[in-house]
């Protein structure tokens, strides 16, 4: 699948890899599938425009979070949120900042 992936333009090569890395992760423990998941979908944002590649971070960040025990969910939305304020406007950044800081306390309050 690697090979094929080489041989395909840019966008179709990316959904390939999704796809292999997406069977494999569904054959490995969930932790560890959770690693592979955080790989390719790294991979595949250094291939995507800034925005785009950005609501994939979102995407997968928030699939990983909901994996783990609540703390460390925690610690990755922390995590993300404060990478995706760096690629956004002043403004917007602000606005993500509050967003997500308000859903942290939420979940130290339950």
């Amino acid at each position: 699948m690697y090979k094929l992936s080489l041989k395909l333009p840019k966008a179709l090569a990316a959904l390939v890899e999704i796809s292999w890395m997406y069977k494999l992760s569904l054959k490995l423990p969930k932790a560890l599938a959770a690693l592979v998941e955080i790989s390719w979908m790294y991979k595949l944002s250094l291939k995507l425009p800034k925005a785009l590649a950005a609501l994939v971070e979102i995407s997968w960040m928030y699939k990983l979070s909901l994996k783990l025990p609540k703390a460390l969910a925690a610690l990755v939305e922390i995590s993300w949120m404060y990478k995706l304020s760096l690629k956004l406007p002043k403004a917007l950044a602000a606005l993500v900042e509050i967003s997500w800081m308000y859903k942290l306390s939420l979940k130290q309050c339950s």
